[in-house]
């Protein structure tokens, strides 16, 4: 019997690792025109075993895994398919199969730039449903959305992150001759404040600032984002990937060319790393095909930048999983998820 007993429970252990190595195992969603649309994809973190999640002709891109790495969250431009129509961007989720896709938000404003909630119950997101450009939060279960930013006439509220503890979002906020700065704010919309403090250089003679893109670190101490500095004759001139603590000192400059075009970025899971999407040389190189992006990998530790996908196609916006043993629990998304496909109908899909 004892002999039984301690079978059970190294046979137990056995389970317990073999199925936290699993959720272990990152991969990494990006967006990708490499089969002649533009749809979303998994690869491993080495860049290897590439699998293609969606196929439809509808432009697609976006793409953020859940806290528990078992659901994606992607916008779709619903009129991308009929020439000459505005964009209508909606957000829609999959398993991590990219089965099961469902239209979460169905509103004709523009919605997208999402940040799922720790606890995998909300996304934040960009819209102008209230009329200007805002951040606001959908509850993920009922689909109620409340505005969290109220950025004026002359605003523009964007690219919202949620932080890892789940009180403070992140976010983007440009204001005329201001620039675009990060600025961030309590769960609730109260004690909204810049990200620097000292001053924001926004627009300076004829160079503007643009501060963009911003991603809290796993451990919820630096925010990441990126820099741009744009010439009002020559467009923009230099591109920054820079790390702040989240009190707004030490900011620390990645050694990437000054000259490489940057596009979306975010952290490895472990915070030794971070993604992010270039065109080397871009800003030099004139006689380049333009927007030709590849997603690099950049140690911080050593500096060194690793090309992830090889390939002669576009790949941009990187989102890294696993957010490795978060404190949402697969039992409260699955429930989520019972729940949006119970509310779902037969036109969501596509």
């Amino acid at each position: 019997m004892r002999m039984y007993k301690r079978l059970a429970k190294m046979a137990a252990v056995v389970i317990l690792w073999v199925g936290i190595a699993a959720v272990a195992s990152a991969e990494i969603v990006f967006t990708s025109d490499r089969d002649g649309q533009i749809d979303i994809y998994v690869m491993k973190d080495d860049g290897s075993h590439v699998r293609r999640l969606t196929n439809s002709p509808l432009y697609q891109s976006g793409a953020v895994w859940s806290p528990d790495g078992k659901y994606i969250a992607f916008v779709v431009d619903l009129h991308s398919g009929t020439p000459g129509q505005e964009p209508q961007d909606d957000i829609f989720i999959m398993t991590a199969d990219g089965e099961h896709q469902q239209n979460l938000t169905q509103h004709p404003a523009q919605d997208s730039n999402m940040s799922w909630s720790p606890d995998g119950r909300h996304l934040a997101f960009t819209s102008n449903r209230s009329g200007g450009w805002d951040i606001h939060v959908m509850d993920i279960a009922t689909r109620e959305v409340r505005q969290l930013t109220h950025s004026g006439a002359d605003g523009y509220a964007s690219g919202p992150a949620w932080s890892p503890d789940g009180r403070h979002i992140a976010y983007e906020l440009a204001l005329r001759e201001q620039g675009r700065h990060v600025y961030i704010t309590d769960a609730d919309g109260r004690n909204v404040h810049p990200l620097v403090k000292a001053g924001l250089p926004g627009v300076v003679g004829h160079t503007s600032i643009l501060r963009h893109s911003v991603h809290w670190s796993p451990d919820g101490e630096h925010l990441l984002y990126n820099e741009m500095t744009f010439s009002g004759k020559g467009g923009r001139i230099a591109n920054d990937l820079v790390i702040r603590r989240r009190d707004g000192r030490h900011p620390r400059i990645l050694d990437i060319p000054h000259v490489w075009q940057i596009d979306a970025v975010c952290w490895t899971a472990d915070g030794r790393a971070v993604l992010f999407a270039a065109v080397p040389n871009g800003l030099r190189d004139k006689n380049r095909r333009p927007d030709i992006f590849k997603i690099y990998r950049y140690s911080l530790a050593s500096g060194q930048i690793t090309n992830l996908t090889n390939h002669p196609s576009d790949n941009w916006a990187p989102d890294w999983t696993p957010h490795a043993l978060s404190v949402s629990s697969a039992g409260k998304l699955t429930t989520q998820w019972a729940q949006i496909k119970a509310k779902s109908v037969t036109n969501e899909s596509f």
